[in-house]
C-alpha cells in the first residue's frame, strides 16, 4: 500500500509540474501512473488531495509556512475547481 502511494505521489507530482493544479485531472494521473482510475481512487478522492500529498511530500520542514499558506488556499478554492 505505502508503496502504489508513493508511485502515485511521484508520478503526480510530474503531472502537476506540467500542467498545473487547475488543469490536472484525475485521468492524468491515472494515465501517467499507469493504473486503474479505481486503483486511484481506492487511495484519494479528488486531485485536490493528491495534490495535498504531492505538497506535503516535496517540501521540507522549512517550507511549512509555504505549505500551509498554499494548502489552504487550495482548500478555499477546491469547491469551484472540482
Amino acid at each position: 500500500k505505502a508503496a502504489k502511494i508513493q508511485l502515485i505521489i511521484e508520478k503526480a507530482t510530474l503531472v502537476f509540474k506540467r500542467k498545473g493544479f487547475v488543469d490536472v485531472t484525475m485521468q492524468d494521473i491515472v494515465d501517467e501512473c499507469g493504473i486503474s482510475r479505481g486503483g486511484l481512487y481506492q487511495y484519494f478522492g479528488t486531485t485536490a488531495e493528491v495534490f495535498e500529498n504531492v505538497m506535503v511530500n516535496n517540501t521540507t520542514d522549512d517550507d511549512m509556512f509555504s505549505k500551509r499558506f498554499i494548502l489552504a488556499f487550495i482548500e478555499s478554492r477546491a469547491i469551484n475547481i472540482m
